[in-house]
């Protein structure tokens, strides 16, 4: 689905970038498909998201008040990023975002590469947090940290066999796991 990278405003340290990963609530049964009915599954798919998961919009919003950025990298195309945007109001959390359209898929670390190199962070900077397998991959592959999240398309025990930082199931955990868990107070 979708990475957000978080960048702090003025003088960093290491705890202050961030990539988060599928925020989006859906249930992600059939994802893969093939020819022509591909874009008709991804359509079904995207009707099923009901909004950003539950406890996530106040972190953005907690994080951007914060003064730090985020930026999407996704494996949707840029329409089909325009209409998940639109349809959860998030897109004012985001000031960067790399789609299927402009990077490899992931596990490739393009996408990593290429938003650290537009917002001007290195990729030792970078935690990655990612429901997926392929996510936790990329991060691996850019050499960036990572975060598994549960409430997505990966198993918590296929998420750990990739030596994530931690998995976590609920936003605050995912707070603590990157550091940021004051803000939502």
């Amino acid at each position: 689905m979708g990475e957000r990278v978080y960048k702090k405003k003025g003088r960093m340290k290491e705890s202050d970038i961030f990539i988060e990963v599928d925020c989006f609530q859906k249930n992600k049964a059939g994802n893969i498909v093939c020819g022509d009915s591909y874009m008709s599954q991804k359509l079904k798919e995207e009707d099923r998201i009901t909004g950003l998961h539950p406890g996530m919009r106040e972190m953005l919003t907690a994080m951007k008040d914060a003064g730090l950025w985020s930026a999407i990298a996704t494996g949707k195309s840029r329409a089909g990023l325009a209409r998940v945007l639109a349809k959860t109001g998030s897109d004012g959390y985001f000031c960067a975002s790399r789609t299927m359209d402009e990077a490899q898929s992931k596990p490739s670390p393009d996408m990593l590469r290429q938003l650290s190199d537009e917002c001007c962070v290195p990729i030792s900077k970078i935690v990655m947090i990612g429901d997926a397998v392929h996510d936790l991959e990329m991060a691996n592959n850019a050499g960036a940290a990572a975060v598994g999240v549960t409430w997505g398309a990966g198993r918590r025990e296929a998420l750990e066999k990739l030596h994530p930082i931690a998995v976590v199931d609920t936003v605050p955990e995912l707070a603590r796991a990157i550091g940021v868990e004051d803000l939502l107070k």
